[in-house]
């Protein structure tokens, strides 16, 4: 179910195991705010709160000899208890988080296994998914598109990577969700590519740019607006609803419009989803 830096706290060999009671998922709080005004009922309320710090309280059975049982309780406590850096730990499903550990146990003791307990901090508070690369089917569209990739996720993806190819002139991507709009206020030309990290809110133009490259810096030319754009350049935002044949989906959705496009122009996005 979970593994700690790449070792799984259910050992296939039988040493160890996640207890079957343990927490399957960490708790959710969100950073509520709501203002009060004298001589108004009720509160004002105030939309798109991040979440809190959250936590994952495991419980790990370790078996074998008592030796044995001392041997890789010392280890599981090692493995857990690094502080050097942040421990990587997946869930089911390929989810990552970055934690650290809050509390380890002295292990319980029986005559044929011990239990841990262990408490790890999260304090982004959120989940990651893999990396994944969307396409826009038909740049010269304005119509609103399922960015399909992305699907899956609870949370915005603050973190994106946009790819533009020209040619474009002063291209525009929207958030469905949220309104929320990236633009470039210059061109790009036909031949030359312009790579947008919505992370560290930074632009790169130039004939040989691509994922994670850099070219001539574009940053002064790229705009955000809409709500919270003074601290998050372009949310792309979950949009939960049913498809037309009936199931499930979070995909974001984005509209993309520019100028003196051509069959050439094309819109990518690279990003993680995020999860709660």
């Amino acid at each position: 179910m979970y593994t700690i830096d790449g070792v799984p706290l259910s050992d296939p060999k039988g040493r160890w195991s996640v207890h079957r009671a343990s927490q399957r998922r960490t708790p959710v709080a969100f950073r509520s705010v709501d203002v009060s005004v004298p001589g108004v009922d009720g509160n004002i309320p105030i939309y798109g709160e991040q979440v809190e710090a959250t936590a994952l309280a495991l419980e790990i059975n370790v078996y074998g000899t008592p030796s044995q049982i001392e041997e890789r309780v010392n280890f599981l406590r090692s493995l857990l208890g690094r502080t050097s850096g942040p421990l990587e730990v997946e869930r089911r499903g390929g989810l990552v988080a970055d934690a650290k550990p809050a509390s380890i146990s002295d292990p319980v003791m029986t005559d044929h296994y011990a239990r841990l307990s262990v408490t790890l901090s999260i304090p982004s508070g959120i989940w990651r998914g893999p990396s994944a690369t969307w396409a826009h089917p038909d740049p010269l569209s304005a119509d609103a598109e399922d960015v399909g990739t992305l699907d899956g996720g609870s949370r915005p993806i603050t973190d994106s990577l946009v790819l533009i190819t020209g040619p474009a002139t002063t291209p525009e991507i929207e958030d469905v969700a949220t309104g929320s709009k990236l633009k470039y206020t210059g061109s790009v030309p036909a031949g030359q590519k312009l790579l947008i990290d919505t992370s560290q809110w930074r632009s790169t133009l130039g004939a040989s740019v691509s994922w994670g490259s850099t070219g001539t810096n574009a940053t002064a030319s790229i705009v955000g607006s809409g709500p919270r754009s003074d601290t998050t350049l372009f949310p792309l935002t979950p949009i939960p609803g049913l498809t037309p044949g009936g199931d499930p989906t979070t995909a974001p959705a984005i509209t993309f419009t520019a100028t003196g496009t051509t069959s050439a122009t094309a819109v990518q996005i690279r990003a993680r989803t995020s999860h709660l």
